[in-house]
């Protein structure tokens, strides 16, 4: 992650807290929300995704570190929690059930 002030740019307030904050104040939130890439990708592929691909998906997805109380406020704002980062296969797997997609091998296209 490239914060503003490596680049010679001044940090803005959130920045420094963020980054000397301790890690519990500070929540790492994918952008987008890896559920709406999961979805996207299972449907585009039109079969289930496999442990492999959603682990593979998740570690490319991009990331940022913000304070916690402003990763709560775009949750609520976004209206639906994201796929926990550690446990993102069962998470997944879960969340699956959402979308009604638990009952399918293939998915319309």
């Amino acid at each position: 992650m490239v914060f503003a002030s490596s680049i010679g740019i001044a940090a803005s307030e959130n920045e420094h807290r963020t980054r000397h904050a301790p890690a519990s104040d500070v929540a790492i939130v994918p952008i987008p929300a890896l559920v709406v890439v999961l979805l996207n990708k299972e449907l585009e592929k039109g079969s289930p995704l496999t442990r492999r691909e959603v682990e593979s998906l998740r570690n490319k997805t991009r990331r940022m570190t913000l304070p916690r109380p402003l990763a709560l406020k775009l949750q609520a704002r976004r209206g639906y929690s994201d796929i926990d980062l550690e446990n993102c296969w069962e998470d997944w797997s879960a969340r699956r059930a959402e979308f009604g997609l638990h009952r399918r091998t293939h998915l319309p296209r």
